[in-house]
């Protein structure tokens, strides 16, 4: 487990359901909603923690991409359902949220492939299917070579770059990947910044600052990275065309990147705050997906409605991401981490060489974890 990228799993997810908490007080206070719309930057750190984690668990392994794929399918699918069915039950009994419209709109989230007039129900779940994307050019590559996986992998992203801006159909869920295609250099950045740190190790000028100067490091980065997207964001004046998402958003994504991943590498954290970092990175993937059926039904409550009067925009959104972080730390100890283990326990007596890997978009739990790279950087 490398502890900078398990912190920062935290932190992506956090950001991400702290815009959501403020969009939900701007409709329902009629406040500005998009004024931390630079918390989606989130979405571009876990795609450049997916090209960067997947080169790192298939270091030690060749593997066969069917059992690549597989675990790839373990790992997210079945939790993802049990999400679904949990979007649908909250949509039944607290709302309506708009979350289930009909049978139809379930089977096309259950497939990753719901088109623009019939939404998935879990309306963050758009970002699995750009993960899947590049999982399938993962596998691809690793039938060619495993050496060269990395490379591989991201010809194969521009391949499918290519053939999204040269298809000249109107499938709806075609043309909605097209409109965000840019987070695919995303991966490759990731693929990038692993192969510079798998061959250089350069992350270690910054081990000797003490506490508060790496602190002051990331929230330098933090910072600037979130003042260089005001424009670009949701409400901004320049919002940035399909092409250019990997500029405007993502590579301030990749500079938080490093500069976290320059500062942890060298000083961990420890006490309350590591633990929680820890716990919240293992459930960051719970943590992105069940965030939403949360913010609205605390929203829409009727019995909250005086105390939301009461406290404001500000109280509404710190209420909702601690009920958020809540939640998700529940259903990762009561379902998420047992599922994980009865599939480890089925799958390992039918094939022992079956393991499930992490989820890249969220939970980075290490159910079978490869050999330790550096012993520096990795407990």
């Amino acid at each position: 487990m490398i502890l900078p990228l398990q912190y920062l799993r935290a932190f992506a997810a956090g950001i991400v359901v702290v815009y959501h908490a403020y969009n939900q007080a701007a409709i329902l206070f009629g406040a500005g909603k998009d004024r931390l719309s630079f918390g989606a930057i989130g979405v571009d750190i876990f795609f450049i923690l997916s090209g960067f984690i997947m080169m790192l668990v298939s270091e030690q392994r060749e593997d066969k991409p069917i059992k690549f794929f597989a675990r790839r399918l373990l790992r997210i699918i079945p939790i993802y359902w049990c999400m679904i069915a949990l979007y649908v039950a909250s949509d039944t009994i607290f709302g309506p949220f708009g979350f289930f419209r009909s049978a139809q709109q379930i089977l096309y989230s259950l497939a990753l492939w719901a088109p623009i007039h019939e939404p998935p129900v879990i309306g963050v779940a758009w970002t699995l299917r750009f993960e899947f994307t590049f999982y399938v050019c993962f596998a691809i590559a690793l039938v060619i070579s495993h050496r060269h996986r990395g490379q591989l992998a991201a010809f194969g992203l521009l391949v499918v770059l290519a053939l999204l801006h040269y298809y000249t159909g109107h499938d709806p869920v075609l043309e909605q990947t097209r409109r965000w295609s840019g987070a695919f250099y995303e991966f490759i950045y990731g693929i990038a910044l692993y192969c510079f740190w798998r061959g250089n190790r350069t992350f270690t000028p910054i081990r000797n600052l003490d506490a508060p100067c790496s602190l002051a490091v990331i929230l330098l980065a933090v910072g600037l990275s979130c003042v260089f997207l005001l424009p670009f964001g949701i409400g901004g004046r320049l919002v940035p065309h399909f092409y250019e998402k990997q500029l405007a958003w993502g590579l301030p994504a990749l500079v938080v990147f490093i500069c976290w991943f320059w500062v942890f590498s060298r000083n961990t954290l420890s006490g309350m705050g590591e633990r929680l970092l820890l716990h919240y990175g293992d459930a960051s993937f719970t943590l992105y997906l069940i965030h939403f059926p949360v913010l609205a039904s605390l929203r829409t409550l009727p019995l909250l409605q005086p105390a939301w009067r009461s406290v404001g925009p500000a109280g509404y959104t710190v209420v909702a991401v601690i009920s958020s972080l809540a939640f998700a730390s529940l259903f990762y100890m009561l379902i998420e981490r047992p599922l994980l283990r009865y599939l480890k326990n089925l799958f390992g007596r039918q094939h022992r060489a079956l393991r499930i890997e992490p989820a890249l978009v969220g939970s980075v739990t290490e159910l079978n974890e490869p050999a330790p790279l550096d012993a520096t950087t990795i407990r």
